[in-house]
């Protein structure tokens, strides 16, 4: 993120610049100049807009993925602990789900499911 971040922070200082230089082209009557430095500012204001999406969306996809491995472990550690301590379910309060762990005996999802489609077929 700190390497994302300097990339953008040096794109929209190079954009400020050009768009000083602009500014100066404009005052100095200089039209092949501004023309240029025009060109190049738009040129540059696309990628920086496009790199910065992309930054974000990776940004995102990262935090995703560590979250998922950090709920991953959690789910390791309430399995062990419960059949350590002999429990058959754990009840957790996520956002994601409200179950941490429950044993094979215990859940009846499947069964659930297939009533629920026994239902929706007419039967």
């Amino acid at each position: 993120m700190t390497a994302w971040s300097e990339k953008i922070d040096s794109l929209a200082n190079t954009l400020k610049s050009l768009y000083n230089d602009i500014k100066l082209d404009s005052i100095n009557g200089d039209k092949n100049k501004l023309i240029k430095d025009q060109q190049q500012f738009y040129f540059l204001q696309k990628s920086y807009y496009e790199y910065k999406q992309n930054i974000t969306q990776k940004a995102q996809q990262n935090d995703e993925e560590m979250t998922t491995g950090v709920i991953n472990q959690l789910k390791e550690h309430m399995k062990t602990y419960a059949q350590k301590e002999g429990y058959d379910l754990i009840i957790s309060n996520t956002q994601l789900q409200n179950v941490g762990y429950v044993t094979e005996q215990m859940d009846v999802t499947k069964q659930v499911l297939d009533y629920a489609n026994n239902k929706y077929e007419g039967e």
